[in-house]
Protein backbone atom coordinates (compact mmCIF):
# COMPACT_ATOMS: atom_id res chain seq x y z
CA UNK A 1 0.00 0.00 0.00
CA UNK A 2 2.70 2.42 0.66
CA UNK A 3 4.49 1.65 -2.45
CA UNK A 4 1.03 2.19 -3.91
CA UNK A 5 0.63 5.87 -2.36
CA UNK A 6 4.10 6.57 -3.21
CA UNK A 7 3.39 5.75 -6.96
CA UNK A 8 0.27 7.92 -6.85
CA UNK A 9 2.26 10.65 -5.28
CA UNK A 10 4.88 10.30 -7.45
CA UNK A 11 3.10 10.77 -10.47
CA UNK A 12 0.91 13.65 -9.10
CA UNK A 13 3.90 15.38 -8.51
CA UNK A 14 5.50 15.09 -12.00
CA UNK A 15 2.50 16.08 -13.70
CA UNK A 16 2.11 19.21 -11.49
CA UNK A 17 5.79 20.16 -12.63
CA UNK A 18 5.57 19.82 -16.26
CA UNK A 19 1.75 22.06 -15.94
CA UNK A 20 -0.68 19.60 -16.05
CA UNK A 21 -3.14 17.98 -13.44
CA UNK A 22 -4.50 14.59 -13.16
CA UNK A 23 -7.72 16.15 -12.50
CA UNK A 24 -7.80 17.90 -16.00
CA UNK A 25 -10.87 17.28 -18.31
CA UNK A 26 -11.54 18.64 -21.38
CA UNK A 27 -15.30 19.52 -22.81
CA UNK A 28 -16.97 18.07 -26.10
CA UNK A 29 -17.29 21.95 -27.40
CA UNK A 30 -17.78 20.04 -31.08
CA UNK A 31 -20.77 18.78 -30.03
CA UNK A 32 -22.13 21.84 -28.07
CA UNK A 33 -20.75 23.96 -31.15
CA UNK A 34 -22.93 21.96 -33.69
CA UNK A 35 -25.89 22.52 -31.53
CA UNK A 36 -25.43 26.05 -32.12
CA UNK A 37 -24.51 26.17 -35.87
CA UNK A 38 -27.80 23.99 -36.37
CA UNK A 39 -30.03 26.73 -34.17
CA UNK A 40 -30.70 23.20 -31.63
CA UNK A 41 -32.72 25.37 -29.21
CA UNK A 42 -34.33 22.82 -27.19
CA UNK A 43 -30.51 21.63 -26.39
CA UNK A 44 -29.32 25.45 -26.43
CA UNK A 45 -31.71 26.43 -23.70
CA UNK A 46 -32.41 23.30 -21.71
CA UNK A 47 -35.54 23.67 -22.89
CA UNK A 48 -38.61 21.15 -21.33
CA UNK A 49 -41.30 20.03 -23.30
CA UNK A 50 -40.39 23.09 -26.31
CA UNK A 51 -40.28 25.79 -23.32
CA UNK A 52 -37.20 27.41 -21.96
CA UNK A 53 -36.79 30.81 -20.05
CA UNK A 54 -34.32 32.92 -21.66
CA UNK A 55 -32.89 36.05 -19.89
CA UNK A 56 -29.65 38.08 -21.67
CA UNK A 57 -28.10 41.64 -21.22
CA UNK A 58 -26.20 44.30 -23.89
CA UNK A 59 -24.66 46.60 -23.48
CA UNK A 60 -22.97 49.12 -25.88
CA UNK A 61 -20.02 51.49 -24.92
CA UNK A 62 -18.29 53.97 -26.39
CA UNK A 63 -14.92 55.31 -25.12
CA UNK A 64 -15.69 53.40 -21.66
CA UNK A 65 -19.33 55.16 -21.03
CA UNK A 66 -22.50 53.12 -21.61
CA UNK A 67 -24.73 54.29 -24.01
CA UNK A 68 -27.21 52.14 -24.52
CA UNK A 69 -28.36 48.91 -22.18
CA UNK A 70 -30.74 46.11 -23.12
CA UNK A 71 -32.21 42.96 -20.85
CA UNK A 72 -34.59 40.81 -22.07
CA UNK A 73 -36.31 38.27 -19.37
CA UNK A 74 -38.64 36.10 -21.50
CA UNK A 75 -39.87 32.07 -22.33
CA UNK A 76 -38.53 30.32 -25.81
CA UNK A 77 -41.06 28.12 -27.70
CA UNK A 78 -38.43 26.20 -29.58
CA UNK A 79 -41.09 24.45 -31.97
CA UNK A 80 -43.05 27.40 -33.26
CA UNK A 81 -39.64 29.57 -32.59
CA UNK A 82 -41.53 32.25 -31.37
CA UNK A 83 -40.89 34.58 -27.27
CA UNK A 84 -42.85 36.40 -25.28
CA UNK A 85 -41.36 38.30 -21.78
CA UNK A 86 -40.90 41.71 -20.50
CA UNK A 87 -37.74 43.48 -22.54
CA UNK A 88 -35.60 46.88 -21.14
CA UNK A 89 -33.89 49.52 -23.49
CA UNK A 90 -32.06 52.44 -22.71
CA UNK A 91 -30.06 55.02 -24.35
CA UNK A 92 -28.87 58.41 -23.63
CA UNK A 93 -31.54 59.97 -25.22
CA UNK A 94 -34.66 57.15 -24.11
CA UNK A 95 -36.04 54.64 -22.55
CA UNK A 96 -38.27 52.07 -23.37
CA UNK A 97 -39.95 49.35 -21.35
CA UNK A 98 -42.77 46.60 -21.67
CA UNK A 99 -43.69 43.40 -22.82
CA UNK A 100 -42.46 41.79 -25.97
CA UNK A 101 -42.70 39.56 -28.95
CA UNK A 102 -40.82 37.88 -31.15
CA UNK A 103 -40.48 35.57 -34.11
CA UNK A 104 -38.58 35.46 -37.26
CA UNK A 105 -36.81 38.24 -36.24
CA UNK A 106 -39.38 40.70 -35.66
CA UNK A 107 -39.52 42.05 -32.59
CA UNK A 108 -42.13 44.19 -31.13
CA UNK A 109 -42.15 46.13 -27.17
CA UNK A 110 -45.69 46.72 -26.63
CA UNK A 111 -46.39 48.78 -30.41
CA UNK A 112 -43.04 50.82 -29.74
CA UNK A 113 -40.15 51.18 -32.11
CA UNK A 114 -37.09 49.19 -31.09
CA UNK A 115 -33.60 49.38 -32.72
CA UNK A 116 -30.84 46.19 -32.47
CA UNK A 117 -33.63 43.64 -33.06
CA UNK A 118 -31.56 40.85 -34.33
CA UNK A 119 -28.90 41.49 -31.09
CA UNK A 120 -31.41 40.51 -29.18
CA UNK A 121 -30.69 36.72 -29.38
CA UNK A 122 -27.55 36.61 -30.34
CA UNK A 123 -26.78 32.79 -28.89
CA UNK A 124 -29.07 32.16 -32.18
CA UNK A 125 -27.01 33.73 -34.44
CA UNK A 126 -23.39 31.54 -34.38
CA UNK A 127 -23.73 30.03 -37.41
CA UNK A 128 -20.32 28.56 -38.67
CA UNK A 129 -18.69 28.51 -35.43
CA UNK A 130 -17.93 24.31 -35.48
CA UNK A 131 -15.80 25.31 -37.86
CA UNK A 132 -13.86 26.80 -35.26
CA UNK A 133 -11.52 25.51 -33.11
CA UNK A 134 -11.54 26.88 -29.64
CA UNK A 135 -8.90 28.58 -27.34
CA UNK A 136 -9.51 26.87 -24.35
CA UNK A 137 -12.05 23.65 -23.55
CA UNK A 138 -9.98 22.07 -20.56
CA UNK A 139 -10.93 22.33 -17.17
CA UNK A 140 -10.44 21.36 -13.78
CA UNK A 141 -11.19 21.11 -9.83
CA UNK A 142 -10.70 25.45 -9.55
CA UNK A 143 -11.88 25.96 -12.88
CA UNK A 144 -15.85 25.54 -14.36
CA UNK A 145 -16.38 23.28 -17.14
CA UNK A 146 -16.37 26.59 -20.39
CA UNK A 147 -15.10 26.68 -23.98
CA UNK A 148 -13.55 29.92 -25.46
CA UNK A 149 -13.04 31.16 -28.65
CA UNK A 150 -10.99 33.72 -29.73
CA UNK A 151 -11.93 35.82 -32.92
CA UNK A 152 -10.51 36.84 -35.96
CA UNK A 153 -12.14 40.00 -37.58
CA UNK A 154 -12.81 37.48 -40.66
CA UNK A 155 -14.43 35.19 -38.07
CA UNK A 156 -16.24 38.03 -36.44
CA UNK A 157 -17.63 38.79 -39.34
CA UNK A 158 -18.85 35.43 -40.30
CA UNK A 159 -20.01 33.95 -37.37
CA UNK A 160 -21.76 37.36 -35.81
CA UNK A 161 -21.70 40.45 -38.34
CA UNK A 162 -23.31 38.46 -41.01
CA UNK A 163 -26.46 38.97 -39.35
CA UNK A 164 -26.43 41.98 -37.18
CA UNK A 165 -24.52 44.34 -39.59
CA UNK A 166 -22.61 46.28 -36.48
CA UNK A 167 -21.28 49.50 -38.32
CA UNK A 168 -17.11 49.92 -37.41
CA UNK A 169 -13.97 51.27 -38.98
CA UNK A 170 -11.33 49.17 -37.40
CA UNK A 171 -11.48 45.83 -35.73
CA UNK A 172 -9.72 45.00 -32.18
CA UNK A 173 -10.75 42.10 -30.36
CA UNK A 174 -13.89 39.38 -30.47
CA UNK A 175 -14.66 36.56 -28.39
CA UNK A 176 -17.54 33.76 -27.63
CA UNK A 177 -17.43 32.33 -23.95
CA UNK A 178 -19.66 29.45 -23.16
CA UNK A 179 -19.98 28.67 -19.32
CA UNK A 180 -21.15 24.99 -18.83
CA UNK A 181 -23.02 22.81 -16.01
CA UNK A 182 -21.68 18.89 -16.16
CA UNK A 183 -24.65 17.23 -15.89
CA UNK A 184 -23.86 13.62 -14.98
CA UNK A 185 -21.74 12.42 -18.29
CA UNK A 186 -23.04 15.53 -20.42
CA UNK A 187 -23.20 19.42 -20.31
CA UNK A 188 -25.19 21.81 -20.69
CA UNK A 189 -24.92 25.44 -21.45
CA UNK A 190 -25.19 27.93 -18.47
CA UNK A 191 -24.12 30.97 -19.74
CA UNK A 192 -23.06 32.52 -23.30
CA UNK A 193 -21.31 35.81 -23.60
CA UNK A 194 -20.24 37.63 -26.94
CA UNK A 195 -17.94 40.47 -26.70
CA UNK A 196 -16.32 42.25 -29.34
CA UNK A 197 -13.63 45.36 -29.53
CA UNK A 198 -14.20 48.08 -32.24
CA UNK A 199 -13.61 51.41 -33.09
CA UNK A 200 -16.03 53.72 -35.06
CA UNK A 201 -14.98 57.50 -36.47
CA UNK A 202 -17.83 59.64 -36.46
CA UNK A 203 -18.05 63.29 -36.43
CA UNK A 204 -14.00 63.27 -36.75
CA UNK A 205 -13.83 61.40 -33.54
CA UNK A 206 -12.41 57.93 -32.83
CA UNK A 207 -14.85 56.04 -30.69
CA UNK A 208 -13.88 52.95 -28.83
CA UNK A 209 -16.79 50.49 -29.25
CA UNK A 210 -17.34 47.80 -26.49
CA UNK A 211 -19.84 45.49 -27.41
CA UNK A 212 -20.96 42.76 -24.84
CA UNK A 213 -24.11 40.35 -24.65
CA UNK A 214 -24.66 38.16 -22.07
CA UNK A 215 -27.33 35.10 -22.38
CA UNK A 216 -28.00 33.34 -19.18
CA UNK A 217 -29.89 30.04 -19.37
CA UNK A 218 -31.39 27.56 -16.54
CA UNK A 219 -30.61 24.52 -15.93
CA UNK A 220 -33.12 21.53 -17.93
CA UNK A 221 -35.13 20.91 -13.98
CA UNK A 222 -35.56 24.51 -13.64
CA UNK A 223 -37.21 24.82 -16.71
CA UNK A 224 -40.31 22.36 -15.69
CA UNK A 225 -42.67 25.76 -15.16
CA UNK A 226 -41.63 27.55 -18.57
CA UNK A 227 -44.57 26.19 -20.38
CA UNK A 228 -46.94 28.49 -17.90
CA UNK A 229 -44.57 31.03 -17.74
CA UNK A 230 -44.84 31.13 -21.33
CA UNK A 231 -48.47 31.32 -21.62
CA UNK A 232 -48.63 34.26 -18.86
CA UNK A 233 -46.10 36.38 -20.92
CA UNK A 234 -48.18 36.24 -24.35
CA UNK A 235 -51.26 36.97 -22.25
CA UNK A 236 -49.75 39.83 -20.95
CA UNK A 237 -48.71 40.88 -24.25
CA UNK A 238 -51.46 40.77 -26.38
CA UNK A 239 -53.67 42.01 -23.35
CA UNK A 240 -51.28 45.57 -23.23
CA UNK A 241 -51.61 45.33 -27.14
CA UNK A 242 -55.39 45.21 -28.08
Amino acid sequence: MKKLMLLILTVSLAALIVGCSLFVKEVDYQTIATDLNEKNMDKILNAVGRYGEINQYITISYNGMDIEDNSLHGIFDTKDKISYGVFSQWDVNNKIEGNYFYENDEFKVDNQNVTGEKMLFLSMHLQGIEKLIPEKYIYGLDEPPSVRYQLTESQFEEIINDDHDIQYDKFEAAKVLIQLREVGNSFEIKTITISAKLEREMEENIHKVLLSSRTDLLLTEENGNSQEAYKLQEDRFNTSNR
